[in-house]
């Protein structure tokens, strides 16, 4: 990463291009500098897409340095004593409602410049878009599970009609249960355990 000459001094050395001093925006952004280790990220730049994550550099290894990824999470208002409360429904609603609801949202706290907050208000966007599409194939599946229930029964119904079970009376006894537990020859077909041995030799 290139120094250039606009860029203004600060307590480790120039502002990197596109970073900006971190100043407490994320106070938990340390980085390893080897042997067990770390220094606090001296300047970070946001992913502005999604504001999720975060990229640092201590500023005190020239500008070669590599960046370090961070995630970015809302951090809790530090108020000792304060009972958490609950979103408000209104707000609630507002993520998920409609796409532009939610840009909405998102534009007013990118207004506050909180990365946290931006950052959690899109993560639960994203997941209700994948509740959404989740809920929708569960429906999709109920609905052709009561259609295949319904021709099922169709199906079972023509068979009580044609007396299925009265023609082949003959099978009864291979059913032991509930799970049926048929023996099988070879090519794959029922041997019904009534079946009488034929041919020579003595039984066994």
């Amino acid at each position: 990463m290139e120094e250039r000459e606009e860029e203004h001094e600060f307590e480790f050395g120039p502002v990197p291009t596109g970073f900006e001093p971190n100043q407490e925006r994320l106070p938990h952004f340390n980085i390893p500098v080897g042997a067990g280790l770390c220094l606090p990220a001296a300047f970070i730049r946001c992913n502005t897409l999604t504001y999720k994550k975060a990229w640092g550099v201590t500023g005190r290894f020239g500008r070669d340095e590599p960046q370090y990824a961070f995630e970015i999470f809302a951090n809790p208002v530090n108020n000792v004593g304060a009972p958490s409360t609950p979103l408000h429904l209104w707000f609630i609603r507002l993520l998920q409602g409609r796409t532009s609801n939610y840009k909405f949202v998102c534009n007013a706290a990118i207004d506050l410049g909180d990365w946290g907050l931006i950052a959690d208000i899109t993560r639960y966007w994203e997941y209700e878009d994948q509740l959404r599409k989740i809920n929708a194939s569960i429906s999709a599946m109920c609905a052709e599970a009561e259609a295949l229930d319904a021709l099922q029964e169709s199906c079972r119904n023509r068979l009580a009609a044609t007396k299925a079970s009265s023609c082949l009376a003959r099978i009864e006894s291979t059913c032991q249960g509930k799970d049926c537990c048929f023996a099988m020859k070879r090519d794959d077909t029922i041997l019904p355990s009534n079946r009488r041995n034929h041919g020579r030799g003595r039984p066994t």
